[in-house]
């Protein structure tokens, strides 16, 4: 067979082979790109889901971190109610305790000045010990019949300490030494009252010895030597300088 024979018939078979090959390279690189396009789909899919995931995440820690601040706003509010109703109770107390102790102001204004005006009164009938333990409050004690400055409540204070001392010595024995007077004499003496009802007093080295009783002008004193020796035993009994005996002794009660 000839060369140019062979020519003829392999030329059609190398055409065909070549148009093949050709179709077939233009299928790959369709393939090629249709695989890329799905591998970066897929890509983009798994990132975007990711994404999500994450963000998922975030948003419900958000609405639940949302979630607990809307409660503690719903408690606070409930409190602030709570406390507004209270405040309102509290505030109605108040006003009431505020009119009541008006009105109770109003009646210690016009209680006081006649405690005061008592007070005043007893001053004379008081013995000298006495006087002396309550002077300071005594000098508390607004002018009668005058405008004063010193509260009602002030006054009031002034007026139940100086009853309360009064009381307290009126209740009790009450041992001291004076100076007392009477006629000519001079003398210190030891005085023992027995609460605002009388008293006894005694000089032992001067043999001087007496009975004092209240008056409405101030106390009297009376010498009574008949009774010395009685009176000084029951002041040295009272000291405890000598043993409790039973003593007799004259009692002026007016």
């Amino acid at each position: 067979m000839s060369f140019r024979i062979l020519l003829h018939i392999l030329l059609p078979s190398l055409a065909t082979i070549t148009t093949v090959t050709s179709t077939l390279a233009t299928s790959i690189r369709d393939t090629q790109k249709e695989l890329t396009t799905w591998v970066e789909t897929k890509k983009v899919t798994a990132e975007t889901k990711a994404t999500w995931a994450s963000e998922k995440i975030i948003v419900a820690d958000l609405i639940s971190l949302l979630e607990q601040e809307k409660e503690k706003l719903t408690a606070r509010i409930e409190k602030l109610e709570e406390n507004s109703d209270s405040t309102d109770k509290l505030r109605t107390k108040l006003n009431a305790d505020k009119e009541a102790l008006l009105i109770s102001t109003k009646a210690l204004e016009s209680v006081v000045p006649g405690l005061e005006d008592q007070i005043r009164s007893l001053i004379v009938k008081l013995p000298a010990p006495l006087l002396e333990e309550i002077q300071p409050l005594l000098l508390r004690l607004p002018e009668a019949n005058k405008d004063t400055r010193i509260s009602i409540s002030q006054r009031l204070l002034t007026v139940v300490g100086t009853l309360n001392k009064i009381d307290k010595f009126n209740t009790g024995i009450t041992l001291t030494s004076e100076i007392r007077s009477i006629g000519d004499k001079s003398l210190e003496v030891k005085t023992l009252y027995y609460g605002l009802a009388g008293a006894y007093f005694a000089s032992e080295s001067a043999g001087y010895a007496g009975i004092g009783t209240p008056g409405e002008a101030g106390w009297d004193w009376v010498e009574r030597p008949e009774y010395k020796k009685q009176i000084i035993n029951l002041i040295d009994t009272y000291e405890g300088a000598r043993e409790a005996t039973f003593v007799e002794l004259p009692v002026v009660a007016k």
